[in-house]
């Protein structure tokens, strides 16, 4: 919870006021405030449906914090999905029409909109329900659960989230592929052009451009784990929810629980990944955190030199 409202926050401040004003900076920042909404509302609703699963609040609750995780994990793969749209046309169709900051926030207001809209549903079949706590006497308790008054509806419309987010996976590992793919040959020429100019002299390490491509490699293997091991798995489980958990034990449904709610994760680690793996970020963000406590990086250094 911390790490994502902290790193959020972070990226929103810096990619909005310090760097430079661009479209991908642009989406990067409405990524962050998706996830800095999801991470500081929706975290603290889990964390209490966590620690009381059989005694949860109110139903009103149940179905503002449904729809609000959601909403928020559905923007955050609308955007996800533009990152990469932005990405591929600006490497390999660099001639050819470019996203402007005015068509991101076109963009942008069509992806809220239809967040909103995929994430609805879940106000209507999410319900407070009583339940029969068997592992505690036959106790009654109440839990936020999916009702059973729509019968085969709410499948459908897990099953709708699972296609599209399936198809909005594979767009983005076509996306990043050909991107890849693209870097990969202007960076092995590049590559050549550095060998030659070393003039058969030993130089340590890789060539920059290999660094590089190393570097543009790794982040596009973290975003697309990061998305699979966040969504899928809680469209999965709550796919087949009501039969996994018919023979449960109340340690067992606890441990699902968790499972279920590991697109929490997605908030709280794309700092990580779209963030702290630029390094003007990184110097950005050390600066800022230093002018929090008061202090400038250059007072640090002299303080530290005249320690030792």
């Amino acid at each position: 919870m911390f790490v994502g409202v902290i790193g959020n926050a972070a990226v929103i401040y810096i990619y909005s006021f310090v760097l430079k004003n661009t479209t991908v900076h642009y989406f990067i920042t409405v990524l962050a405030v998706f996830d800095f909404i999801c991470s500081l509302l929706g975290f603290p609703l889990e964390i209490i449906e966590f620690y009381n699963p059989m005694e949860y609040p109110s139903n009103g609750l149940c179905k503002w914090q449904r729809f609000l995780t959601f909403c928020c994990s559905i923007g955050s793969i609308f955007v996800l999905l533009l990152i990469s749209i932005e990405r591929y046309r600006k490497v390999c169709r660099p001639q050819s029409y470019q996203l402007n900051l005015q068509h991101a926030k076109y963009f942008t207001i069509g992806a809220c909109l239809f967040s909103v809209l995929f994430a609805t549903p879940m106000t209507i079949f999410s319900q407070n329900k009583l339940i029969q706590l068997k592992w505690f006497g036959n106790l009654t308790g109440c839990d936020c659960r999916l009702s059973n008054s729509y019968g085969i509806l709410p499948l459908f419309y897990f099953i709708f989230l699972l296609i599209f987010a399936t198809i909005t996976l594979a767009t983005m590992l076509i996306l990043y592929g050909l991107l890849w793919q693209m870097a990969r040959m202007h960076f092995l020429e590049s590559d050549s052009r550095y060998q030659q100019s070393l003039n058969n002299t030993e130089a340590g390490g890789r060539s920059p451009a290999r660094r590089q491509l190393s570097r543009t490699n790794h982040t596009v293997i973290l975003v697309t784990v990061l998305f699979t091991i966040s969504f899928f798995p809680t469209l999965l489980l709550s796919i087949f929810a009501d039969q996994l958990m018919a023979n449960m034990s109340y340690r067992e449904q606890l441990i699902f629980f968790m499972f279920v709610r590991m697109y929490i994760l997605n908030s709280s680690f794309n700092p990580l990944v779209y963030g702290f793996c630029n390094k003007r970020f990184r110097n950005a963000f050390v600066k800022l955190f230093w002018q929090i406590l008061c202090i400038s990086p250059k007072d640090k250094q002299s303080s530290s030199t005249e320690t030792s």
